[in-house]
């Protein structure tokens, strides 16, 4: 076991790694600087001679302080640029149906609509049908914990 953790150890990434291949890709970084103005408040204090007072007269200093922004931008991946792309169709499929359904007098729009319904029904039956894959998943899991518990459980045993 500390052999197999001593392993992991020394054959695992480094952030300079990461970091390359992430430039690789497309990360930016834009390093920026910004000048802010920051107030000091201080006050000095006046003897006035020929009394016995002394006066506090504020005095404000103004300090220039650089501020570095760094702005890290990341590309977009391949998952998500194909979502937008089935986004942009579909809003173009269903506007192209509105203009067809409304524009159009002498077409029944009681069929219409009812094409409408059954394309909306069967995307949100997309939707509810995605379950399986993690039912699936959770019961493959399980099944390789309880191999690998009753594989220990033997090693243990034979061991001893």
């Amino acid at each position: 076991m500390k052999y197999l953790l001593i392993i992991l150890i020394l054959t695992s990434c480094s952030a300079s790694y990461h970091y390359t291949k992430a430039v690789k890709k497309g990360m930016k970084i834009d390093n920026s600087k910004d000048t802010i103005q920051i107030p000091r408040i201080d006050s000095i204090p006046y003897y006035i001679p020929g009394t016995d007072s002394i006066i506090y007269i504020p005095k404000i200093e103004y300090r220039d302080t650089v501020i570095n922004i760094s702005n890290i931008t990341f590309p977009k991946t391949r998952k998500e640029v194909k979502l937008e792309k089935t986004k942009v169709k579909q809003d173009a499929k269903t506007e192209r149906k509105l203009i067809s359904v409304t524009g159009d007098v002498k077409q029944d729009s009681i069929k219409q609509t009812a094409k409408t319904e059954r394309v909306n029904s069967r995307q949100t039956n997309k939707s509810k049908n995605s379950w399986w894959k993690f039912w699936l998943g959770l019961t493959f899991g399980i099944i390789i914990s309880l191999i690998f518990t009753l594989l220990y459980k033997k090693m243990k045993t034979i061991i001893s």
